[in-house]
């Protein structure tokens, strides 16, 4: 597996390594008493402004960014087409897309491996991917992102956006008053903290809100790692997941449970009391 460099990598991929995906962060920036501590990270669209911060910062600016329901994309405009940053979708390098690409059907495809980088059954490389598809006519843009199923022994589709890219979002962040009601959002069905550490192994830590009619447990956490296997709290492998995003996060196991934990309280505290949420899914990739 190739380790990335540090030194050397660009601010997608710095954010893709330094500002892990947290869904939780957000409740205590708008709902807590206080933001939440930086080292766990940011939820999806905060990550995309940090990324659109920091390409800004490095001249490779102005950054726009484009909206499909509660996800936002940052796009750098070039003179012949666009350049499509989305850490959420786990790609390392940018989508780099140009007119003068266009196939026969006017339409400009780019792929990037993203992570998980998992491996087939013969031992053979099975990163993921993401796919854009922009058709500059119809000021369209399509992102896919698939991941290798060891299960099923092909890619599946992990995510799917699509953009129009002639409508940007006008503030950056938000107003809270807009903000506050999309993280009560109905399919906002888990809350969950995703690392990618430098060997771009992944691990994850979720909680399923609809356990919620029970309490909070910590029982009910929940661990995913690099390839997508689910272990329930108090499993072995649920300790080691859990190990690896506490070391990736330079915390302690119990600090990011107290974290995740604190997180839902809140969400439990603000959540409408006849909110349906719907099951989440624990099926192995």
């Amino acid at each position: 597996m190739t380790v990335i460099d540090k030194a050397t990598a660009g601010p997608l991929a710095d954010v893709v390594f330094e500002v892990p995906y947290c869904s939780v962060s957000q409740y205590y920036e708008y709902y807590g008493d206080a933001p939440a501590p930086a080292a766990y990270g940011l939820s999806c669209v905060w990550q995309t402004f940090e990324v659109g911060r920091r390409l800004e910062a490095a001249g490779l600016g102005p950054v726009r960014y484009l909206v499909d329901g509660r996800h936002v994309a940052a796009v750098a405009t070039t003179a012949d087409g666009m350049d499509v940053y989305d850490p959420y979708l786990l790609h390392l390098e940018p989508l780099r897309l140009r007119r003068a690409d266009a196939g026969p059907n006017g339409t400009v495809t780019a792929v990037q491996e993203a992570v998980p980088f998992r491996s087939t059954a013969d031992g053979g490389a099975a990163p993921g991917r993401v796919r854009a598809v922009w058709t500059p006519e119809r000021n369209r843009l399509r992102l896919e992102y698939t991941r290798f199923s060891p299960r099923r022994g092909h890619h599946v589709v992990s995510r799917m956006f699509t953009f129009a890219t002639d409508r940007v979002l006008g503030a950056v962040p938000p107003p809270a008053e807009v903000v506050r009601p999309l993280l009560l959002h109905p399919e906002q069905n888990n809350l969950s903290v995703r690392v990618v550490d430098r060997d771009r192994g992944l691990h994850e830590l979720v909680y399923p809100l609809a356990r919620l009619g029970n309490g909070i447990h910590r029982q009910d956490l929940l661990t995913r790692d690099n390839d997508g296997r689910w272990t329930r709290h108090g499993r072995r492998d649920f300790d080691a997941s859990l190990g690896a995003i506490a070391d990736t996060l330079a915390v302690t196991t119990r600090e990011v449970v107290d974290f995740v934990l604190g997180g839902v309280d809140i969400y439990r505290r603000v959540a409408p009391a006849d909110l349906e949420i719907a099951s989440y899914a624990l099926e192995d990739e």
